[in-house]
């Protein structure tokens, strides 16, 4: 489960100047600064480079052109808001031919009819858009970076509405009909059972609780070491568990820092959880569901997380709503959602596929495994990899190479007579051994 967190940045007014160019010496500076085409932009789908302190826009074609700018020393990071609401614009605006261009970088701005946008002030952002038809018509702006359909619809006389922006309306309205849930169930002790077996593996090895048992009567810690090339033993976390083997505290080490997370409950029930007192979590049930709500709010972001069972294959699902505001009024909402497709388990961002995975029968060695991952639909990866039982108590993963499609041996896992995993050796010498260590209540 992959965290995503995005920066949205303060809007600010494009200062639209509709003045003429009036002298001879101004036309003159601009053609000076133009030191070939490379400073014009015209066209669809691109970044424009800009070598010149002045770019010059030539009439053609409707144009949106976003202005996504930011101040000096701050970092430029990709906007996956500004490229999903550029999508819709080229999907919904083909028969007018709209080209779509952006732009990241201070200077200014001058077009054929002579109006000029000064963005040069390298103190301020601008996130803004602006659409000019041809030397006819004026600038028309747009404040910040949402409902560019919207506004290019009223630019060119058409009625088109935003899929995005409804989609993202519906997503906010299902996001906060699952905060008000509160219905504990036989079911809801059966996700949080799958849920907590989660919590008890270490960064690697997430997945192994499908292959090795995660718990045992009176298990009461479990601790992590990885062992250096220098045989050097290092705590990485440790875990401890109450009488009904659920997770009460979970410490993380690394070189700088010790990280804390209290696990609260009510009953049998998991009510809430937080990292150092930093990031809380809720939890709430209802029946077959289970809520994680977290009010973390790092940059801006919240999540609401459902967790399900999948009945196909027994799998632990969700689906999660990521929530970029402050509130509810006009978020930015994506949902990431586990969803059962033939033997494949997938993973898709609203309805984009992100990446899917299929596994051979458990408990049945040899076990397969096979993960392709997607970005807008183009084959991004696809790993191959296969468990080998050699013992009752020693277990092999092998991945494909992708050139030669030959397995090689990537880990070794060992089990102690509970099936429960006690050590991973890396085929490299360059990665540590892990060790895992239980102690049991009296």
């Amino acid at each position: 489960m992959n965290k995503i967190l995005i920066t949205l940045f303060f809007l600010l007014f494009l200062n639209v100047n509709a003045q003429k160019k009036n002298s001879n010496t101004k036309k003159k500076t601009v053609q000076e600064t133009i030191t070939s085409k490379k400073d014009d932009f015209s066209g669809d789908d691109f970044r424009v480079p800009i070598y010149a302190d002045t770019v010059y826009i030539k009439a053609g074609n409707p144009k949106i052109i976003i202005f996504d700018i930011f101040a000096q020393n701050r970092h430029h990071t990709a906007n996956m808001f500004t490229e999903q609401e550029i999508k819709e614009l080229k999907a919904n605006f083909k028969e007018f031919n709209l080209e779509v261009s952006i732009v990241n970088k201070h200077s200014y701005y001058i077009f054929d009819n002579g109006q000029y946008i000064d963005a040069s002030d390298a103190n301020n952002s601008y996130q803004s858009a602006v659409f000019w038809k041809d030397n006819d018509n004026e600038l028309k702006v747009h404040e910040g970076l949402r409902n560019l359909t919207d506004f290019a619809s009223v630019c060119l006389g058409v009625d088109i509405k935003s899929n995005f922006e409804d989609k993202n309306r519906k997503n906010g309205e299902l996001a906060i009909s699952y905060l008000s849930k509160n219905n504990r169930t036989s079911n809801s002790e059966i996700v949080l059972k799958r849920y907590l077996n989660n919590i008890r593996w270490v960064a690697g090895l997430e997945n192994m609780g499908d292959i090795f048992k995660t718990s045992c009567s009176k298990l009461k810690s479990i601790r992590v070491l990885e062992t250096q090339k220098s045989n050097k033993s290092i705590l990485k976390t440790e875990l401890q568990l109450n009488n009904l083997q659920q997770p009460t505290l979970k410490i993380d080490f690394d070189d700088t820092k010790i990280y804390e997370k209290n696990y609260t409950y009510e009953g049998s029930f998991l009510i809430a959880s937080n990292w150092n007192d930093e990031i809380y979590e809720k939890i709430n049930y209802d029946d077959q569901e289970m809520i994680v709500y977290n009010d973390a709010k790092v940059d801006q972001v919240k999540t609401i997380t459902v967790y399900s069972i999948m009945k196909e294959s027994e799998n632990l699902i969700y689906k999660k709503f990521m929530v970029y505001d402050t509130d509810y009024s006009n978020p930015i909402n994506f949902i990431f959602e586990d969803k059962h497709n033939g033997k494949y388990f997938e993973n898709y961002k609203d309805d984009e596929l992100l990446s899917k995975n299929y596994t051979s029968k458990k408990g049945v060695f040899p076990y397969f495994e096979e993960y392709t991952s997607y970005q807008d639909g183009v084959l991004m990866q696809k790993l191959k990899s296969k468990i080998e039982k050699v013992t009752e108590t020693c277990f092999k993963l092998y991945y494909e190479n992708q050139e030669s499609k030959k397995y090689e041996l990537s880990k070794t896992y060992f089990v102690n007579n509970h099936k429960m995993l006690t050590k991973v050796i890396p085929a490299s010498n360059q990665d540590p051994i892990i060790t895992l260590e239980y102690s049991y209540h009296d």
